[in-house]
C-alpha cells in the first residue's frame, strides 16, 4: 500500500495492518488518522502532520520524523529505535512502553521535564535538560538565599 495515493477516508480500510516501510510521506496531513500496528520502518515523515492520530503498537524503526507534528498522538507501545525525531512537536505524547533506544530528540518540542527524564533513562539521545536544570538551580539558589535570610533574623 502506498499512502501517497490514499486519503484519510481510504486509510480507514488499512488501519491495523498498514505496511509503509520505506515510504516518503513528508509534508502530508495525516492528522486524526488511525493506523495502529502499522510499520513505518525506514520511512520518511519529515514535517508530516500526525496530530491526534492513533498509532499504537506501530513501528517507526529508523524512520525520519524530523519536524513531524505528533502532538497528542497515541503512540504507546511503539518502536522508535534509531528514529530521528529532531525538531518534532511532541506535546501531550505518551511514550509508555515504547522502545526509544538510539532515537534522536535534538530540539524536540513540547516535552515535559518528566518525559525528558523518562526518554533519557530509556536510551533516547540528545535529550536537553539544560533549561530545566538552570531553572531548578536558580530556584534552589533562591530558596537557599531565603533560608540564609531567615536564619539571620
Amino acid at each position: 500500500m502506498n499512502l501517497q495515493e490514499i486519503n484519510q477516508q481510504e486509510a480507514f480500510r488499512y488501519r491495523d495492518r498498514a505496511n509503509l516501510v520505506g515510504q516518503d510521506l513528508s509534508n502530508r496531513d495525516l492528522s486524526n488518522i488511525i493506523l495502529n500496528n502499522a510499520s513505518f520502518d525506514c520511512a520518511t515523515l519529515n514535517n508530516t502532520n500526525l496530530k491526534s492520530s492513533s498509532l499504537q503498537q506501530t513501528s517507526f524503526f529508523s524512520a525520519d520524523l524530523e519536524g513531524a507534528k505528533l502532538s497528542y498522538a497515541k503512540i504507546n507501545n511503539c518502536d522508535f529505535r534509531h528514529a530521528n525525531l529532531e525538531k518534532a512537536d511532541l506535546e501531550g505524547v505518551d511514550f509508555s512502553n515504547s522502545d526509544v533506544r538510539g532515537a534522536i530528540f535534538t530540539d524536540a518540542k513540547g516535552l515535559s521535564f518528566e518525559q525528558k527524564i523518562w526518554l533519557k533513562n530509556h536510551g533516547a539521545l540528545n535529550i536537553s535538560l539544560e533549561k530545566e536544570q538552570r531553572k531548578s538551580s536558580k530556584k534552589l539558589n533562591f530558596l537557599n538565599s531565603l533560608k540564609s535570610l531567615s536564619s539571620l533574623a
